[in-house]
């Protein structure tokens, strides 16, 4: 894990805590493990918890995780297992709000305490917000995590108000540049500004709500929509009657009052083993080469997954590594879902070896391969042909980073008495002639 000069460090619930170096705030979080296997009612484990070592490079750290025994070999245990990981933004710079309100048409509300949705009284009008996610933005985490790693980002607010009546509180994309201590209703230009809603939820006591704001950060991480000019908040139930106002804290009230108010962010993703979801099987196994061929090109080592559909939507799921010349594959998909095929990469070969086609004839359905020359073929056991369905497939290139990480975790691999036997590659493919991990020797 890398921290960007954040100190980690794990608290007494379990979450990793990481702090500025200086003045010691909180940046964002880890939330505690959640582990769960695939039964239909999830059996959850306890007693999971982290472990953090300092890692010889900079601002790099060694995260474990910690698992009891027991829940893998309990019989009732369904696999796949799941880790669901949460990271969230709590601070005062990861949030910009801003108020503005039509009775104050050129006055600007940025540093107020509370944020007013509906309408507030003769003198103030109706009230709406402005919000952006600095905390999103200037994350090397969080950009560093492709669009079908994401699962969820959810904004978080505390509702002051205690007004009687609910309302629906939506929230739109905005389309134009602003500053949270200078924009004003007039400047705002809401008529002209105002983009496609994001989401909407009914808002009507003192507690905590949440707007899934999933599609726009993926529009802003994809330049579909951008960071700069965040989202706009209105109130679509009653502008008229301040029965229907909606209150909430901002985050100058988290920050200098009470910082249990604090609105904050949070985002669970996955660490790339289900794929976001995709119209065809071939379209989830082309961007199963584009994530992995990568780390398959760099290491010789073979990746594979499982390609499932489930509500006429297709998915690639429990990507892994295997050896420099096979991989464990699998017909087994979530509960609900209708298996469709497998796919691995070959690092040496352009073609299906016997074993990859017995397999699929074995399962039905297809078996699919990422070729090195980036190539993705189909394999149909119905009709025992084989169909180039992509070429010329430009996988993500790895960081220095990335590459580093994945030579550690692949030298044992490389090197194991499984690859060489009496120095020569076990499979006839001249890996002893190569100079590894350079793909181009």
């Amino acid at each position: 894990m890398q921290t960007d000069g954040l100190v980690p460090q794990i608290d007494l619930s379990g979450r990793i805590v990481l702090y500025h170096p200086q003045n010691g705030n909180e940046i964002a979080s880890f939330a505690p493990l959640h582990v769960f296997d695939s039964a239909p009612t999830p059996h959850v484990a306890q007693n999971c918890f982290y472990t953090l070592e300092k890692f010889y490079k900079k601002d790099t750290y060694l995260l474990s995780i910690s698992i009891p025994e027991s829940f893998w070999q309990d019989d009732s245990t369904v696999f796949p297992i799941y880790i669901d990981p949460t990271f969230s933004f709590s601070t005062f710079s990861a949030i910009y709000d801003a108020s503005f309100y039509s009775g104050y048409p050129d006055l600007n509300h940025g540093a107020n305490y509370f944020i007013n949705l509906g309408y507030v009284d003769n003198n103030y009008g109706v009230g709406y917000e402005l919000v952006k996610f600095h905390g999103l933005d200037s994350s090397t985490f969080f950009n560093q995590l492709s669009d079908s790693q994401i699962n969820s980002v959810t904004y978080h607010v505390r509702n002051t108000g205690g007004i009687s009546s609910s309302a629906i509180i939506a929230a739109y994309h905005f389309n134009n540049s602003w500053d949270e201590y200078s924009v004003t209703y007039n400047s705002a230009n809401i008529s002209n500004n105002t983009g496609g809603i994001v989401c909407s939820i009914a808002m009507g006591s003192s507690v905590w709500y949440s707007f899934d704001i999933t599609s726009a950060a993926k529009a802003w991480k994809n330049g579909t929509a951008n960071y700069g000019n965040g989202l706009i908040l209105k109130n679509l139930t009653n502008n008229y009657d301040h029965a229907y106002n909606q209150a909430f804290a901002a985050a100058e009230y988290g920050y200098y009052v009470d910082s249990d108010f604090m609105p904050y962010v949070s985002v669970v993703f996955n660490n790339g083993s289900i794929s976001s979801d995709f119209s065809t099987a071939p379209l989830a196994a082309y961007h199963f080469a584009k994530a992995v061929y990568s780390s398959t090109e760099y290491t010789y080592i073979e990746y594979a997954a499982t390609i499932y559909i489930k509500d006429n939507r297709y998915y690639y799921y429990n990507v892994h590594a295997g050896e420099p010349h096979s991989v464990i594959v699998s017909n087994s998909v979530p509960s609900g879902a209708t298996y469709v095929g497998y796919i691995h990469t070959h690092p040496n070969s352009e073609d299906f070896s016997n074993s990859d086609t017995s397999i699929a004839d074995s399962w039905g359905g297809y078996a699919f391969v990422v070729t090195p020359s980036y190539s993705v073929k189909r394999y149909s056991a119905l009709t025992g042909t084989t169909l180039t369905l992509y070429t010329g497939v430009a996988p993500y290139s790895l960081t220095i980073e990335e590459k580093d990480d994945l030579y550690a975790s692949c030298y044992s691999t490389w090197y194991g008495p499984s690859h060489f036997i009496n120095g020569e590659c076990s499979s006839g493919f001249g890996c002893e002639t190569k100079t590894w991990p350079n793909p181009n020797s």
